[in-house]
């Protein structure tokens, strides 16, 4: 239909797009690895453009920006980093800065933000390169920070909430961390940490109190109780890495190696009940899978691979 040069790319280490545009009524938002936050129409016009750099002073990280832009009414999120703003929004309609929360130093760690629902108070949480960090969405101000250090200060992995509960995972032998949020939502606890699973860029599902997801240094698929953080398993059937998602009561995993799995979630052992190869493509299988109306969407390199999974 169209195709649109959005500015430059971000080639270090690996070549390519690292996030996910969202799409919002009649406009779409991305942010480049050069750390530019881009509106453009769905006739593929640029409608405006902020560069994070220059707008906010923000450094790049060594793998390039990676965060898809939440947006929440007339704001879209982003994560500067640095001493100018740790976090700022953006009016989604013209780009204009509506707040921008002044930095510690820490930068940006690869994280998407997310909006949760706590008793009633809404908070924007994410994972800047040492800290899990959350603000109010209305206004930037900072309610909380607590420690979550990760082996070159990286951080890629969107929190998980539940019911006044809020888990980071990271890679590279951080693990995972369960905190409770006060009532008020000003500040949060922490209640368990555990090595296992670490994982570096596949995130986490809960289902029915356990969590799934993949190691990365502790490699292996695994699960974890919410509640206690005690492992349950861990299986290295199928290379034992790879992003998890969840869909009408089955578990999909696409592993490093290509396979693509279906696993029935079982705190009490590994299910797998079908696999096979992703074949059509090129390069890492590092793509998180995508489930729409009956069909599983899969990208590897510059294919996008569609499977027909509706029940007959």
């Amino acid at each position: 239909l169209w195709r649109t040069t959005y500015g430059p790319e971000w080639d270090a280490g690996h070549k390519g797009a690292r996030t996910t545009p969202t799409v919002v009524d009649d406009k779409i938002y991305l942010i480049s690895g050069t750390m530019q936050v881009t509106c453009l129409d769905t006739a593929g016009k640029i409608v405006w453009r902020v560069d994070m750099a220059k707008e906010f002073g923000a450094r790049n990280l060594h793998w390039g920006m990676t965060e898809s832009p939440l947006v929440d009414g007339d704001k879209v999120f982003c994560t500067p980093g640095g001493t100018g703003a740790m976090m700022a929004a953006l009016n989604r309609q013209n780009g204009e800065i509506i707040w921008q929360t002044k930095g510690n130093g820490q930068l940006s760690a690869y994280c998407s933000p997310v909006i949760i629902d706590h008793n009633g108070r809404r908070l924007l949480v994410t994972m800047t390169e040492k800290a899990v960090v959350a603000l109010a969405p209305e206004s930037g101000t900072m309610l909380w920070s607590l420690p979550h250090v990760t082996q070159y200060d990286i951080n890629p992995n969107s929190v998980l909430y539940k019911d006044g509960y809020l888990h980071a995972i990271s890679g590279y032998g951080t693990g995972g961390q369960l905190f409770k949020i006060a009532a008020d939502g000003k500040s949060a606890t922490k209640i368990w940490a555990n090595e296992v699973p670490d994982s570096q860029m596949a995130g986490a599902v809960l289902v029915d109190g356990y969590l799934y997801s993949s190691g990365h240094q502790n490699r292996g698929w695994a699960c974890v109780e919410w509640m206690s953080g005690d492992v349950k398993w861990q299986s290295r059937d199928y290379g034992g890495k790879g992003p998890i998602i969840f869909a009408d009561g089955m578990l999909y995993l696409y592993s490093e190696k290509g396979d693509v799995v279906l696993v029935k979630p079982n705190p009490d052992k590994f299910e797998p009940i079908s696999a096979f190869k992703m074949n059509d493509g090129s390069g890492e299988h590092w793509a998180h899978p995508v489930i729409k109306d009956g069909r599983l969407y899969i990208r590897h390199g510059d294919v996008m691979n569609v499977y027909d999974i509706a029940s007959r």
